[in-house]
């Protein structure tokens, strides 16, 4: 019974120490809440979990095949941190996708035809470049009002198409929260 105790606790302290858990996106479109889509490494078995709170997400050159694929969210999505590189794909559904932790987003992911919120309150490194096709509101929140700040104007300074419509709609120190959220939703 103790050394079993022991192994638990040595996992324990191995999963704080080494990071988040990571989910992987494999075999092309499909829903994001199905798990025969998610597997522990890049390119591995389906049917791992579905990525949670504080998990980190990863979709790259082993998680498509062929061209026009989706990712359809039908429920809320809340994760750590999310990795879209080296994959094009289209991001769609009427629910919200929230991360908590570091992002790094190609161009080539769409989120067009995202029509929840795409909420990216991030702690650490964040790189986003943004698709010729994203346009609605961003909430801006950060660790101090310097990122903010800085955050704000390199987005203001991005040349935009008539196509293409950006507001900042909230900006400020701290947790993006239902309660800011909810708030813009009603003035909208």
């Amino acid at each position: 019974m103790k050394r079993q105790i022991l192994a638990v606790s040595i996992l324990l302290v191995a999963t704080q120490l080494f990071g988040q858990e990571s989910r992987f996106w494999v075999g092309g479109s499909g829903k994001w809440a199905d798990n025969s889509h998610w597997a522990t490494v890049s390119g591995g078995e389906p049917g791992a979990t579905v990525p949670e709170s504080g998990t980190s997400v990863v979709f790259d050159a082993n998680s498509f095949s062929g061209a026009k694929n989706t990712v359809t969210l039908s429920d809320e999505v809340v994760i750590g941190s999310l990795t879209a590189t080296d994959a094009e794909f289209v991001f769609s559904g009427k629910k919200d996708l929230t991360g908590g932790g570091s992002v790094s987003v190609d161009s080539k992911v769409d989120f067009g035809k995202l029509r929840g919120a795409l909420v990216l309150s991030a702690e650490g490194n964040q790189t986003l470049n943004l698709p010729a096709t994203l346009e609605g509101d961003i909430v801006i929140k950060g660790d101090s009002s310097g990122s903010v700040e800085a955050l704000e104007d390199s987005l203001m300074k991005i040349e935009v198409s008539d196509e293409v419509g950006i507001q900042v709609i909230h900006r400020g120190v701290g947790a993006i929260t239902t309660t800011v959220l909810m708030r813009h939703v009603v003035e909208a």
